[in-house]
């Protein structure tokens, strides 16, 4: 039994001291014991209760205590309730507890100094009844809860503003990056920019400036085929995203070739706003590439190229039943021509006759040196006839052609159809 006893009592003691935990801490100073019982009695229900019978006492205990409440009377024996009052806000506690004065009528202008210096902010008259007290402090502990929250919420409040300026200053540090080192252009409905970035701007060699209000027409429309422009501009205004290549100027008429891809930007209805554009430059890939498929001396397309072109052309002619034909040149005798006057003139004539061939046929054929002095010239969809036609138009254009110091030459032709 006592056994039993002892765990009982002290589970008891244990749940009373957890209950402390939570419960509002009040400090009570008064020189009189009864009326500090007094207060202890009538508060215990409230929170933890604390008395100390002196001022100074009860500022040792403040400095190593944290309260929520204090109360006092405001005649003391070593100073007044006011001035202790006083002294406690001199300590600039980090956590400064709410104040009870208790006065007698006759402290009428100690106590209106009290409240308008802050010190005080609830007061009860003596004698005072136990209602009057405990919702007296029942509203200071609310206060303070409150006060509580709207520190906490402060301090939340500045962790998330100092959150907030860290992103800003990396997001402003990223669009100072992403405006030096990529290459963007906002456009509006109309097609006019209204924005380059200035990476935009370093690769074209146009400011700001010079290209606001103006389309992109102003940088790529010389260059670039007009079938790949007419489907930029319908898959845009259709408000779907367009991607492919264009070719631009720069301002000192630098050829650029641009990876593009332009999206469009609405509104919460869906309605077109404009279009955001990214691009990338990919001038010295496009010309690693033609130097590879590109034959040296005339410029004009490789035996490798046309390989791929042929089998490309083979593949669609097949799918959709349209007609190939092929033309082979072979510069007549163009031995002679070398061991005469010397492969330099051999090469002005090689570089003539590519040029002459070049200015006298369709877009649409596709010209390559086959390798030596032989050229061919690919005609999609067109039958023999018309590859003929086309023959005859040339090797009559070579032979009447003056070579220079060579003189004129001839070629011989021969025409098949796929």
């Amino acid at each position: 039994m006592e056994n039993t006893s002892d765990v009982t009592n002290g589970s008891s003691d244990f749940e009373q001291e957890k209950d402390n935990i939570d419960k509002p801490s009040i400090l009570c100073v008064d020189d009189e014991v009864f009326i500090l019982h007094a207060l202890r009695r009538q508060l215990r229900s409230l929170g933890e209760i604390h008395i100390e019978e002196s001022c100074l006492s009860a500022l040792e205990l403040i400095k190593s205590q944290t309260f929520d409440i204090i109360i006092t009377d405001m005649k003391l024996p070593d100073m007044t309730g006011a001035e202790f009052l006083a002294e406690v806000s001199a300590l600039e506690l980090d956590d400064v507890p709410e104040c009870l004065l208790i006065t007698g009528y006759s402290d009428s202008d100690s106590l209106e100094s009290a409240i308008n210096t802050g010190l005080v902010q609830r007061f009860l008259n003596k004698p005072w009844k136990q209602n009057e007290l405990i919702v007296a402090v029942e509203d200071l502990l609310q206060k303070r809860i409150l006060k509580q929250e709207n520190r906490k919420l402060s301090l939340e409040i500045h962790q998330r503003n100092q959150q907030l300026n860290s992103t800003n200053k990396r997001l402003t540090r990223a669009q100072v990056l992403v405006d030096k080192y990529v290459l963007t252009a906002n456009i509006g409905v109309d097609g006019r920019i209204s924005h380059v970035s200035t990476a935009f701007s370093d690769l074209t060699g146009y400011s700001s400036y010079d290209l606001v209000g103006e389309t992109h027409k102003v940088l790529c429309e010389k260059d670039t085929p007009s079938n790949v422009l007419k489907d930029m501009y319908s898959t845009l205004m259709n408000g779907n995203a367009w991607s492919g290549e264009i070719i631009a100027r720069s301002r000192d008429n630098t050829l650029l070739y641009v990876d593009t891809s332009i999206e469009p930007e609405t509104d919460g209805t869906g309605q077109l706003q404009g279009f955001t554009g990214f691009y990338q430059d990919i001038t010295d890939k496009k010309r690693i590439e033609l130097l590879s498929i590109t034959d040296e001396l005339t410029g004009i397309y490789n035996r490798r190229k046309l390989e791929l072109e042929i089998e490309h052309e083979l593949s669609r002619a097949n799918r959709y039943q349209n007609s190939l034909a092929l033309i082979v040149i072979d510069i007549d005798l163009f031995k002679q021509v070398n061991d005469t006057y010397g492969h330099q003139v051999g090469d002005k004539v090689l570089i003539s006759v590519a040029n002459l061939i070049k200015d006298n046929i369709r877009r649409s054929d596709f010209l390559a040196r086959w390798g030596g002095e032989e050229f061919i010239i690919m005609c999609t969809q067109t039958a023999l006839t018309g590859a003929l036609s086309l023959a005859e138009k040339v090797r009559g254009l070579i032979e009447v052609c003056n070579m220079g110091e060579v003189g004129s030459i001839t070629a011989s032709f021969g025409v098949a159809e796929y």
